[in-house]
Formats: structure tokens, C-alpha cells, sequence
């Protein structure tokens, strides 16, 4: 609930004079609301979105995951995501990662439009380690807005990934100016904390 974020905000800010990315969940209720919540804390920016719960079963009645259920990820997130990320922008005007369904450079645009700063990939980047690199040259002159290869999963993967996709580049400004689509002396400084954030990673 809001109250809930607003604590564990309010102590990781309390903490750390880096930025703070609150991430939230796609089942909640009014995302909006509680990343508004988020923000009034001191969140930097906000993640949209996580997993969404799911169960399956095997043939023989058996659980296919091992506790039963678990969070379902992958294209089916797409338009979830896309829409808590544009909900999250109007409401807070917050630098907005969004994560979800990206595959290719159609569905990085998709978050893009909603607004997002930067947007990550996930699972497709666990089935096809070079997903990242393949989206950025998708887009040619226009990859700007993508920083590839922020993986939830796994932090270590997150930054092979990324140095992969971008590799070369080498200076955080011009990551953030790649991620943002304008030099990085024009971006606000809490947006550019954001950014620096992503831009560390590699």
C-alpha cells in the first residue's frame, strides 16, 4: 500500500545520496497512485513493470514451477507495462523506466511513446544475449531512448549486456545522451541522476 512505499522510500532515501528507483508491480491497483506515493517519499524515478503472478500445471496435475506459481514475464507484459508507464508519467512527471515484452525495436518505441526515459529488457535478452545490440541497430539513427541490456534477473548479466550492446562508448555522457535524445548539459538534474544510474551499469 502507500503508506508501505512511502516507509521504504522514505529509509533507502535517507540512506544514499544516489538516485532511488522505486519498482513497481503491474497488479496493483491505482500504480499511478502508489508511484505518486513513491515520488512524495523522494523517489528519483520509477520502474514499471514487474512480473505478473501466474500458475501452470503439468499433465499430470503436478505444478510446473516448484512453489506452485510464480511471476510470468515476457510479451504478454507489453501493453501492461506500456500502460502503467504512461499512467506513471502523467501522474508524477518522474523519469519512468519501463520494462515488460520488449522483444524488438517496435516495442521499444511502444514505451517510448508512453513516455519513458529509458527501457529495459528482460527475458528476451535470457533467451537471446544479443537482443540489446540487435534493437539498437534496428533503430539506427533513432536507438536513441534505449539503454539495452538493464536485466532485471541478474545485475552481473544486466552489465555484459549492456557493455555488449554498447560497447565502445565508453563515456557516461554520451550513454546519457544516447538514452535521453539530447545532450546531457539540457537534462535536469534529477532526471540526470536517473540517467547516470543506467549509464553506471556499464
Amino acid at each position: 500500500d502507500a503508506a508501505c512505499v512511502r516507509r521504504i522510500v522514505t529509509l533507502a532515501r535517507a540512506r544514499t545520496k544516489r538516485a532511488v528507483i522505486a519498482k513497481l508491480s503491474p497488479v496493483l491497483p491505482d500504480v499511478a497512485g502508489i508511484a505518486e506515493a513513491a515520488a512524495e517519499a523522494g523517489a528519483d524515478g520509477i520502474t514499471v513493470v514487474n512480473t505478473m503472478p501466474g500458475r501452470l500445471w503439468h499433465a499430470d496435475g503436478t505444478p510446473r514451477l516448484g512453489q506452485g506459481q510464480g511471476g510470468v514475464s515476457g510479451p504478454a507484459l507489453l501493453p501492461v507495462g506500456v500502460l502503467a508507464t504512461a499512467k506513471v508519467v502523467e501522474r508524477t512527471g518522474l523519469p519512468v523506466i519501463g520494462v515488460g515484452g520488449v522483444r524488438n525495436a517496435d516495442d521499444v518505441r511502444q514505451y517510448l511513446r508512453a513516455g519513458a526515459t529509458l527501457v529495459g529488457i528482460g527475458t528476451a535478452s535470457m533467451v537471446d544475449p544479443r537482443i540489446p545490440e540487435r534493437i539498437v541497430h534496428a533503430r539506427g539513427s533513432a536507438a536513441h531512448g534505449v539503454l539495452a541490456g538493464l536485466v532485471d534477473a541478474d545485475a552481473a548479466l544486466a552489465t555484459e549486456l549492456a557493455s555488449g550492446a554498447l560497447r565502445g562508448v565508453g563515456r557516461y555522457d554520451l550513454i546519457i545522451e544516447l538514452a535521453a535524445n539530447r545532450p546531457a548539459s539540457d537534462i535536469d538534474s534529477r532526471t540526470l541522476n536517473v540517467l547516470r544510474l543506467g549509464a553506471h551499469q556499464l
